[in-house]
């Protein structure tokens, strides 16, 4: 049997379709209700310097986050997101019974040295540590595997396979999970985090789970998917699946009251979820920002395509909204 667990992340990824400004009882609720479903881990938001919105899912210290925990919840559940360099490592104290246990971090590429060292002196202090490199398909498969290679070394809780763009059809993702699986050190969690620009998410998870790994797999979710364009896989779908065939015992109904009270009004707000500019942007490889700006701007299909192709490498991982108001201008 497969040593599976959900992590949600509505409230971090989720964000960026609302900002996250969640509110404040409504995170606390959310956070409830998420803890009575019995899923493992509940992503509860960033942190980051500087932020001090009491309303939003973006917290400025560690400590803070307690105030957004209803007395019920038990904070090995919980887990905050880092976007390395947006959050001091000298705000990180060392970790005691009153604070939460994990913390996740992500990074570019081309930050891995820093970000590595980085990611030392959080597991030092005391929290198991996810480790999320994130626009996975700009790796090729050997520079993965160095990769993972050096992630070993530091010997984090969890590592995280982050399809960013939701680029990666399922032979590819494949050979990353198993490149993975072949060189993480066996009691290194996997964690898979897909976004679903393809409509693939639950697809690819179905196949990733029957490989039947001999360690233990975290799969991201977030209600109703929600998430930044295409947005992510669905929780709901995701429990409930697992529930019938791996013979997990998840609280659907604590979920739907979730989308119910608090994640469909966003939605009917700003919407998230497939759409052509999605699917366009992960063909050409490029950031989801970029699709936002063209919807926004309420440019013709035909036209986006040849905007998303006219993308240097350069800038398709890094959002740049000088060059795209210059290809905006140049083709609109």
């Amino acid at each position: 049997m497969v040593n599976i667990s959900v992590l949600d992340c509505t409230l971090r990824d989720g964000g960026y379709v609302n900002n996250w400004n969640f509110g404040k009882n409504d995170i606390q609720s959310i956070i409830g209700e998420l803890h009575k479903s019995k899923i493992e881990f509940i992503e509860c938001g960033f942190l980051e310097d500087g932020c001090c919105d009491k309303n939003k899912s973006k917290f400025e210290s560690i400590e803070i986050i307690n105030q957004y925990l209803p007395s019920c919840v038990d904070k090995n559940k919980i887990v905050a997101m880092i976007a390395y360099g947006k959050f001091s490592i000298n705000k990180i104290p060392t970790r005691n019974d009153e604070l939460i246990t994990a913390l996740r971090l992500i990074y570019k590429k081309h930050q891995i040295k820093d970000a590595l060292k980085y990611a030392k002196e959080i597991i030092a202090r005391g929290y198991k540590l996810f480790i999320n490199p994130t626009f996975i398909n700009f790796y090729s498969l050997n520079e993965f595997k160095k990769t993972i290679e050096e992630i070993n070394l530091i010997k984090p809780y969890a590592f995280t396979i982050v399809d960013s763009m939701g680029a990666l059809n399922e032979e590819k993702l494949l050979e990353y999970i198993n490149i993975a699986n072949t060189h993480l050190d066996k009691d290194i969690s996997l964690c898979v985090h897909l976004h679903n620009n393809f409509q693939l998410c639950f697809a690819n998870i179905q196949k990733i789970l029957r490989l039947n790994f001999e360690r233990k797999i975290i799969i991201d979710g977030s209600i109703l998917g929600m998430g930044r364009g295409a947005g992510n896989l669905p929780i709901e779908i995701l429990i409930d699946y697992l529930n019938i065939n791996y013979e997990k015992k998840y609280e659907k109904k604590y979920i739907l009251n979730i989308a119910d009270k608090y994640i469909l009004k966003i939605f009917k707000n700003t919407p998230w979820g497939y759409s052509i500019p999605y699917y366009l942007s992960a063909v050409n490889n490029c950031h989801p920002n970029y699709a936002t700006f063209l919807l926004n701007k309420k440019v013709e299909i035909n036209i986006m395509d040849k905007i998303f192709k006219n993308i240097s490498e350069e800038y398709k991982s890094e959002y740049n909204q000088g060059l795209i108001n210059e290809l905006y201008n140049k083709y609109c």
